[in-house]
């Protein structure tokens, strides 16, 4: 691939760009019409059962992976059973995108 047909862009997290999904029209869809789009469109078609099942959550900035510090502290066994149980083996990493969503929204 030439570099002249590579366009490169850098995004602000903090200012998203604009889409322009028609989110009034896509609310007022039911699944089941949600469902068929997805199906219908040639470029973008739903991923299988064994994609998804292939798909890791990983959390890479700029090419490089965030860095992190482990950490020990309590936590109720209820909460962390909670967590385990919804998010299976990627309970932590859930865990570390609900606390940075908080540590976002209140800044």
């Amino acid at each position: 691939m030439s570099e002249e047909n590579i366009t490169r862009i850098t995004l602000d997290p903090k200012n998203p760009p604009k889409g322009k999904t028609d989110w009034k029209r896509l609310d007022a869809m039911t699944e089941e019409e949600v469902h068929q789009a997805a199906l219908s469109d040639p470029d973008n078609p739903p991923l299988t059962k064994e994609e998804l099942k292939r798909m890791k959550p990983v959390r890479w900035v700029n090419d490089r992976k965030i860095p992190q510090e482990f950490l020990r502290f309590r936590i109720d066994v209820d909460v962390l059973e909670w967590f385990e149980k919804k998010f299976g083996d990627y309970y932590q990493v859930c865990i570390n995108d609900i606390l940075r969503e908080y540590v976002e929204s209140h800044q």
